[in-house]
């Protein structure tokens, strides 16, 4: 909600998260980079005006996804985006640790929330057993 235009430089996104504070920076995808581009104005915000307050704004960002949501004809909330990275990331092998790292949790958070959805992970694991097998 409070991405600022200036922590987009070069292709990469940089913020300080919500649970740690911790620094994160990532490369930001060029679609969504040319998305953000297109929307980008004079205000500090991208998604916000600056007017009104910060919980009024994430009010009305959360019942226009929740509006599209149900055009759309599936259920969810705005975390699933969240989740959707962070098991995309444990899917394609990214360690826990580092997961953990770019989401601002702790790798033990990280592996009871997200390390169960992983079918990519589990079968990682099944062939890192079976490679064990004389």
């Amino acid at each position: 909600m409070l991405l600022e235009n200036s922590k987009i430089v070069v292709g990469q996104i940089t913020i300080r998260t919500t649970k740690t504070g911790q620094r994160v920076s990532i490369p930001l995808h060029p679609e969504a980079q040319a998305a953000l581009e297109k929307i980008k104005s004079e205000n500090r915000y991208y998604f916000w005006s600056g007017e009104g307050t910060l919980k009024s704004a994430v009010s009305a960002w959360e019942r226009t996804m929740k509006r599209l949501y149900k055009i759309c004809g599936f259920r969810a909330h705005c975390h699933r985006y969240r989740h959707n990275f962070a098991t995309e990331l444990l899917s394609r092998g990214v360690p826990i640790s580092e997961v953990a790292a770019i989401l601002g949790n702790r790798a033990k958070m990280v592996e009871k929330v997200y390390g169960q959805w992983c079918k990519g992970r589990a079968d990682a694991l099944n062939e890192l057993v079976k490679g064990t097998w004389g």
